[in-house]
């Protein structure tokens, strides 16, 4: 889970969690590599980690992260769903 006091402004935000995480030993033994872009966030997982990978992003990124739209939420003005800003996640 993220800590309240961590802000998730861009693509960039998400990957300082992620060089975070690695550099603390605490990525999964399945992630191979990740790699957080302006139009999304990519992870490497190895044959057979789908599932492990969506509950990973969720527990992760909780509670800045849809499940339903498999994104990370990120911080704006505007508080709706439908105004949210996302950077989509796949693996």
């Amino acid at each position: 889970m993220i800590p309240s006091d961590i802000r998730l402004y861009t693509w960039l935000d998400v990957e300082e969690v992620l060089l975070r995480l690695q550099n603390q030993g605490d990525w999964p033994s399945w992630l191979v590599w990740a790699r957080a872009y302006w139009d999304g966030l990519t992870l490497g997982i190895r044959t057979g980690a789908q599932a492990p990978a969506d509950s990973w992003l969720r527990e992760t990124f909780d509670p800045r992260f849809d499940p339903d739209r498999q994104a990370i939420i990120l911080e704006s003005l505007e508080s709706t769903r439908e105004h949210q800003r996302l950077l989509s996640s796949g693996h």
